[in-house]
């Protein structure tokens, strides 16, 4: 939908939190390159048809939101929300932890870019937001979801859901409508943990929502129970 918006997600904090470190709370020009930058990523791009999408007073507000938990209350703007309340407590004023942070994020983003984009079921994606750096450092070289493709095609002769068992080839005529999910979630990964294709499964989008559903994703099993 290409008027909706969303909440700011880790990543695009901590890039705000370095602008916000470094310089304070800055004038509308100043906010512009992180505008842009932030409207450019090749994240749901749809939400850039919006205007107000990550616009220089969007990113000046959650300046802002960060003045008002450094100052604890004493200035700024108030309701910053769960996830840049979760990116301060996780950074705080440490402007070396972000400036490495927000390195990695922009290579992750260069990455993305080199390759000529993601598909949208690479992404993680939970209730506090999509993390591009911790999904891409977790997929690197892998290629999981191709794997995972390849994989239960060669062991069933089709790409049907794991779960429910739809087949859009059978249904439709069209192969392979299924979308990668991890089984642990992004953010239980210890570091350098790498994903192996028994923690992937593939799910028709109705399934995937479904785990999705609720603020605790569901486990596998309980999957099962609600649609068998």
């Amino acid at each position: 939908m290409p008027g909706r918006n969303r909440s700011w997600t880790h990543d695009e904090v901590v890039l705000a939190l370095q602008l916000y470190l470094r310089e304070g709370v800055v004038s509308l020009e100043r906010a512009r390159p992180l505008s842009e930058e932030l409207r450019a990523w090749p994240i749901e791009g749809h939400f850039a048809a919006n205007p107000s999408f990550r616009n220089e007073q969007s990113v000046r507000s959650k300046l802002y939101n960060l003045q008002w938990l450094e100052t604890n209350g004493a200035r700024g703007r108030a309701k910053a929300g769960a996830q840049t309340e979760a990116v301060w407590r996780e950074f705080g004023a440490d402007l070396d932890r972000v400036d490495a942070a927000a390195v990695e994020i922009r290579e992750a983003l260069a990455t993305v870019h080199r390759s000529g984009g993601v598909a949208e079921d690479e992404y993680e994606t939970d209730e506090s937001g999509i993390r591009l750096v911790a999904h891409r450092r977790r997929e690197r070289d892998a290629d999981v979801p191709r794997r995972k493709r390849a994989q239960v095609k060669r062991l069933t002769g089709a790409l049907a859901c794991e779960a429910c068992g739809f087949d859009s080839d059978a249904a439709w005529g069209v192969e392979g409508i299924v979308e990668c999910h991890h089984l642990i979630p992004v953010s239980e990964l210890e570091p350098g943990e790498t994903t192996k294709l028994a923690d992937v499964r593939l799910l028709c989008p109705n399934c995937h929502r479904l785990v999705h559903s609720r603020s605790r994703w569901l486990t596998w099993e309980e999957l099962l129970a609600c649609v068998r």
